[in-house]
């Protein structure tokens, strides 16, 4: 049996099952170049149909949707007595058409999806530390590159004080004249010469000039982005030396989604380091893009899947774990309908992956071609700690042969509902990875598009 729920407003958790006139199939597949490649794991638009009158009051009602917070809806199956989640997300409020019959039609975005209401956020808020009335900040030179100390005095720029005020590491200070400065150290320190304490500060890439700050408050970008932290500190410096892609793809989550799990099936380094450089690109923007965008980018570009599962996890999982985790082995009786054809599209014959911050990085697989065919795979990435020809010819051994598909349907159950796309099928003796899913969710079939690994 099919059960709606609808949560608004931290209100107690509505019921409308009974009130469901249409839903449409659950859709799953990875946004990415090819069939198999990492990336983006997330569900098409979910269309429903209810009554206009639906809701117990006036208040939800579908005429007062602008003034109204979200409206989360999940979607379970039971079987037999037990509920099981297969889908969670937001109305689209601009989806929803009135119908001549009284009711409503709109779509839900899944958790992944729902990203694109952030479009309009901002990663970082905008603080400041107050000198105090009669007293200012100002700076000199230390005479170290990239390097300043900050002040502070009485405004008639007589007599130093004590400044106490750290600026944070990984923060981003605003000049009196809008000059932006990413911080990569801050300190306390005593300056002999005017016998006061001081914040000595450390830039990324620049040396501002004195009277860059000269004023009763210094403001800055603060160090969280959205709410967390997304830059590395070196251990041993004690200095901000990266920024984290995997902390910067939860950021932007959680700006969404604040109460978000989000687990790292992520063999290696789970933090995958990227350079200072992009800092700019970090301060009221996420890498010049709308959130959803930048979230896609980054999975692409550091070769992960991303995707939510039955429990409603976010999971970030690399691509060598790919059926380690989960697997369903179906029993050939078991199915409704299959075929099976010989075809991985055109097999790629070569192969060339480029360190997104440099061009002339690059691996290749086959090496040294005199022509480069035209069926190629040319991919950029952040390097890493990677060989690039490795990745090359592991994506070359990947899709350089033919390999056997199939579309199987089988019976939509509680065995079967929690399959995710990096689960692992056994069919036929064989092992193969998912291509894609659909749900049916009237006549109870999952209809599966799948390859051989």
């Amino acid at each position: 049996m099919l059960k709606l729920y609808l949560d608004y407003g931290g209100n107690p958790t509505i019921d409308l099952s009974d009130k469901i006139l249409s839903v449409s199939s659950l859709s799953r597949q990875v946004e990415s170049q090819k069939p198999g490649e990492p990336g983006v794991i997330s569900l098409d638009n979910v269309s429903l149909e209810l009554p206009l009158n639906a809701f117990p009051n006036d208040e939800m009602s579908f005429a007062n949707l602008d003034s109204n917070p979200d409206y989360i809806f999940t979607i379970k199956i039971d079987f037999g007595g037990t509920e099981y989640k297969i889908f969670e997300g937001i109305l689209d409020k601009s989806s929803v058409e009135h119908t001549k019959a009284e009711t409503a039609k709109f779509d839900v975005l899944d958790k992944i999806n729902a990203l694109k209401f952030l479009e309009n956020t901002q990663p970082r808020t905008q603080e400041y530390f107050d000198a105090g009335s009669g007293f200012k900040y100002q700076n000199w030179e230390t005479g170290n590159p990239n390097e300043i100390k900050i002040y502070k005095r009485y405004d008639n720029n007589t007599n130093y004080v004590d400044n106490n005020d750290v600026v944070p590491l990984g923060s981003i200070l605003i000049s009196d004249s809008n000059n932006l400065y990413f911080v990569i150290n801050s300190y306390t320190a005593f300056d002999s010469g005017e016998g006061v304490n001081v914040n000595i500060v450390e830039f990324h890439n620049a040396q501002p000039g004195n009277w860059e700050f000269d004023n009763r408050y210094l403001q800055y970008y603060s160090e969280y982005f959205g709410n967390e932290i997304i830059h590395l500190i070196n251990t041993g410096t004690s200095k901000v030396e990266a920024f984290s892609a995997t902390a910067i793809i939860e950021a932007i989550i959680k700006k969404q989604w604040p109460g978000a799990n989000i687990i790292r099936r992520i063999s290696g380094d789970d933090r995958y380091p990227i350079s200072l450089d992009y800092w700019d690109q970090l301060v009221t923007t996420y890498f010049d893009k709308q959130p959803l965008e930048a979230l896609k980018y980054l999975i692409s570009t550091i070769r992960l899947y991303l995707f939510v599962n039955i429990q409603g996890d976010f999971i970030l999982q690399t691509f060598d774990l790919l059926g380690q985790y989960a697997q369903l082995t179906i029993n050939p009786d078991e199915l409704i309908d299959f075929n099976k054809k010989y075809d991985w599209q055109k097999t790629v014959q070569y192969v060339k992956i480029t360190n997104v911050d440099n061009a002339n990085d690059y691996g290749e697989y086959p090496t040294n071609l005199d022509v480069i065919p035209t069926n190629k795979l040319e991919k950029e990435v952040f390097k890493f700690s990677d060989n690039l020809n490795q990745i090359a010819q592991d994506y070359y051994n990947f899709y350089g042969a033919k390999k056997l598909m199939a579309n199987i349907k089988i019976p939509l159950n509680s065995n079967s509902i929690t399959i995710d796309l990096t689960d692992k099928i056994i069919l036929w003796n064989k092992n193969w990875f998912i291509i894609s899913i659909e749900a049916d969710l009237i006549n109870m079939v999952l209809n599966l598009d799948i390859a051989e690994l």
